[in-house]
């Protein structure tokens, strides 16, 4: 009997592991082929569900494949559970399967408490019981954890756990094959995607393997160089292949690569260089070579080509007047390099000035070498070439000037490897600049000593000098304006003909008497120059230079022209302008008065307006305590700025005014009286008073809005709190307004609320408030009330007032409203729970037929209802 039983479960074993084994095979990636078998051996022998455990890579825990099989489909929740967690060594089933490497059967996960089972109560919700364990084995390692359940609970079944370890034992294999085979073609097509020439060959140097690089590269056909020995692709004589792969042979036993230049040939003879880099590879006992090869052929013709431009140049270096030089970043930024120019230049051969020999520094001025370090820090620093010009002694004693441009060189990190550059005599040029100096500043120190104005021109009319009175007088300096032309810099355009005209006089010989014209200056003002010219000629008895010297007259004529302006534009400001002028004794007699000042007091002169406006303080201002506090602020701080005032005209008519003004002292300190300036701003007052009224109010309606009701029922509530008051806050609502709106059109829909607004007006006592909430809603503030009837009887005289009909458009409309009522403080003690409570007031007046008003009452059905909130637009305070 038992060997009845044994060979079933062998049979079942045979038959599910050729099923795995085909299913495997057939697979085209290693979870695929896991999937399989796992669905295999679920539908094998029962199980109604199964997972996958991986270990990570670092060893750490195993996590949930995305392999997993399930009968039914209330197995999707319980799966994406499973998928967000991990099990380390020895937690959970699979963390001690993984462990012990052994199988392990669990009874009921249902019932087994957190420690034995973490997902318990995971597997509550499917109905999932017993579970069972299996490691998948290759030699030692656990390539997998397989873990299945049924839905019901079962005693362990041995012969059912040898059955799934027994094909879990050769899944193992199975499947480290297929791993095995996913790793080969992966690797085999990372060899064929490089871009270097890759080929495999035995020890003997014959190849069996290529890549396309590889074909590509040498010009054969893919698989013609197969079975070629690697001698057959080499430029060299077969002599020097024989003992170079000897020697390869031996470096690659000892270190296991070797790597170096081959020239190498095509197919078709041409000879080119590749470097190679050769691993050594044993498997199965047999040594295999692995070559990677890199075409270098124009990097090498590129660095000959280098070598050739580097010799040139050292060539052309040595041939230049001067010393080219390289040298190293120490403190004495010491000679690496000198150019054969350095004999000439210095006295030295460049040997001696380099490294540990004589200090190129040594040669350098002392008063210039703190000059030349300073340049060479500074362009360092910045990153920018530098050049500076400096003295030598020579070996000989001579002293030279020489000029110096260099820059630093900074490596891959960016920090200074030294300095390169060219130097080069310019002795020659510093003397004859010396003499020149000389000579020109002789010139300058007369020039400049000048008080007049004085410029050379060349014979284009350039300015090929000026003195400082010149440069004092127009805000530019000389090397601005240097070799520019004179009348683009300094004429207006209404004199740049006449003055050019002069010049060419000037050209032609003619002798001219003085003349004047304006000059532009830097800052864009004019300055009147009264000028004189003469001219220097050339050999030939040409013009070559033009000499003008001026008197700036400017001040002068102005001064001049001032005294004859003063009184006629203080008169001409006096009687134009735009805003009114006064000024007036202390006592409020006005003394002087514009026309302006006449017409905006209404008066038709001035002197009508001095003769009657004898007190100001009476007569003028409407509140007459302004005229003190002008007087007290004028007294404070010495004038006045922006003083408004409502002041009366002539018609008796009010008006507001801004006044600027500030006291009169007379030559011993005391005041006299004031002086200033008057704008009418009634308008701007009317335009701010709109303004502040369009933002408290319903255009439509001309009531109170939203913003203006909040603030009084705001203030009532302070005084009702203060004064222990009593206060009423009420939602009215028109009742069925939206038809009459939808029907008759909008504009009799406006008009409604305009009569409504003047008739809830007329209902209501002098200090209650309508405001018009919004749409066909208003609210009204009653403060103060005594009773709930007094609240009852103004609420009962609103509702009747729409029993009158309202005349629109020759016809008759009839209305009605509903009221809401919340009184503080028993309804509420701030504004946002009066108005809340107030609106569910109302929405039961409407809930009891409309045309009523209803109190708010703490009833816990109606204020648990969300049906208002539902219903009716929630009511805010803004």
């Amino acid at each position: 009997m038992e060997d009845t039983t044994e060979g079933r479960k062998i049979q079942a074993e045979v038959r599910l592991l050729e099923a795995m084994t085909l299913a495997i095979a057939q697979s085209q990636d290693f979870h695929t082929a896991l999937g399989e078998a796992l669905r295999q051996v679920c539908e094998a022998t029962g199980w109604k569900y199964g997972e996958v455990w991986i270990p990570r890579l670092d060893g750490t825990a195993l996590e949930c494949s995305p392999v997993w099989y399930g009968s039914t489909n209330n197995l999707e929740k319980f799966r994406k559970l499973s998928e967000a967690l991990t099990f380390p060594h020895n937690i959970g089933l699979p963390g001690r399967v993984w462990s012990s490497k052994q199988p392990e059967w669990i009874k009921d996960v249902s019932n087994e408490p957190d420690s034995i089972f973490l997902r318990c109560q995971m597997a509550l919700e499917p109905g999932l019981k017993a579970g069972l364990g299996i490691p998948i084995l290759d030699s030692d390692r656990v390539l997998a954890v397989l873990v299945f359940f049924m839905f019901e609970s079962r005693e362990e079944d041995n012969q059912l756990v040898d059955l799934v370890s027994g094909v879990a034992t050769q899944l193992g294999s199975l499947i480290a094959q297929k791993r095995m085979q996913e790793v080969l073609k992966t690797q085999a097509r990372v060899l064929e995607s490089m871009v270097e020439g890759v080929n495999m060959c035995d020890e003997n140097g014959f190849i069996f393997f290529t890549n396309a690089a590889f074909d590509a590269m040498f010009g054969y056909e893919r698989g013609e160089s197969i079975g070629k020995h690697i001698s057959d692709f080499d430029a060299n004589s077969s002599g020097e292949n024989a003992w170079l792969i000897e020697r390869i042979n031996q470096q690659l036993q000892i270190q296991g690569s070797w790597c170096g230049e081959f020239k190498n040939c095509k197919k078709d003879g041409t000879p080119f260089i590749t470097y190679v880099r050769i691993s050594a590879l044993e498997i199965s006992g047999k040594k295999y070579w692995i070559c990677v090869r890199e075409d270098i052929t124009d990097r090498k013709i590129a660095e000959e080509e280098l070598q050739t431009s580097k010799r040139r140049l050292a060539n052309l270096i040595d041939s230049l007047p001067g010393i080219a030089f390289s040298c190293a970043n120490d403190p004495q930024w010491s000679m690496k390099y000198l150019s054969e120019g350095c004999l000439d230049l210095t006295g030295y051969k460049s040997e001696e000035l380099l490294g540990d020999g004589i200090s190129y520094n040594a040669l350098t001025h002392p008063e210039d070498l703190p000059k030349v370090l300073n340049a060479i820090k500074e362009a360092v620093s910045k990153k920018q070439p530098y050049v500076v010009e400096y003295r030598i002694n020579t070996k000989f004693g001579l002293e030279k000037w020489l000029w110096e441009k260099g820059r630093a060189v900074f490596d891959e990190k960016g920090e200074v490897r030294g300095l390169e550059g060219f130097i080069t005599d310019i002795t020659d040029r510093k003397r004859a600049e010396e003499a020149l100096l000389q000579e020109r500043n002789f010139v300058s120190a007369i020039l400049d000593t000048a008080s007049s104005l004085v410029v050379v021109l060349n014979q284009e009319g350039k300015v090929i000098r000026l003195n400082r009175a010149c440069e004092k007088t127009t805000g530019y300096l000389f090397d601005e304006l240097r070799h520019k032309y004179f009348w683009d810099i300094f004429l207006i355009p209404e004199e740049n003909k006449q003055v050019k005209a002069i010049f060419e006089d000037l050209q032609a010989g003619k002798s001219l008497n003085q003349h004047e014209n304006y000059w532009l200056t830097k800052d864009g003002s004019l300055r009147l120059i009264a000028w004189s010219n003469s001219v220097l000629l050339d050999a030939d008895g040409s013009v070559k230079y033009i000499i003008a010297t001026g008197i700036d007259i400017t001040d002068r004529k102005q001064a001049e022209e001032a005294l004859r302006q003063a009184e006629r534009q203080y008169r001409s400001i006096f009687e134009n302008a735009v805003e009114g002028i006064f000024q007036t004794t202390v006592n409020g007699h006005y003394l002087i008065a514009n026309p302006m000042l006449a017409r905006i007091y209404g008066y038709d002169s001035p002197s009508e307006l001095l003769s009657a406006l004898t007190d100001i303080e009476h007569q003028l201002y409407v509140d007459c305590n302004r005229r003190a506090e002008f007087m007290s602020l004028v007294k404070e701080r010495g004038a006045v700025w922006g003083f408004e005032s409502q002041v009366y005209r002539k018609d008796g008519s009010v008006i507001w005014i801004s006044e600027n003004a500030y006291a009169l002292y007379d030559g011993e300190g005391r005041l006299v009286g004031y002086e200033g300036t008057v704008v009418d701003i009634t308008e701007r007052k009317r335009a701010e008073a709109t303004i502040q009224y369009q933002a408290y109010h319903d255009l439509l309606t001309n009531l109170p809005n939203r913003n203006l009701f909040n603030d009084r029922l705001d203030l009532s509530l302070a005084n009702s709190h203060r004064n222990h008051n009593k206060l009423a806050v009420m939602f009215l609502d028109l009742d069925c307004f939206k038809t009459i709106n939808d029907t008759l059109g909008h504009a009799v829909g406006d008009r409604l609320l305009q009569l409504v607004a003047e008739r809830l007006t007329s209902c209501l006592r002098e200090g209650d408030t309508v405001a018009r909430w919004g749409g066909d809603e208003f609210t009204i503030l009653l403060p103060q009330i005594h009773s709930l009837q007094e609240v009852g009887k103004v609420a009962q005289r609103l509702v009747d007032a729409f029993k009158l009909p309202f005349n629109l458009q020759d016809a008759e409309l009839y209305i009605s409203s509903s009221i809401g009522i919340a009184l503080y403080p028993h309804d509420g003690q701030d504004l946002q729970t009066l108005l809340k409570n107030a609106d569910m007031a109302l929405y039961k007046a409407k809930e009891n037929g409309r045309n009523n008003y209803q109190f708010h009452i703490e009833d816990n059905n109606l204020q648990n209802s969300v049906k208002p909130m539902k219903k009716r637009k929630a009511r805010s305070p803004a």
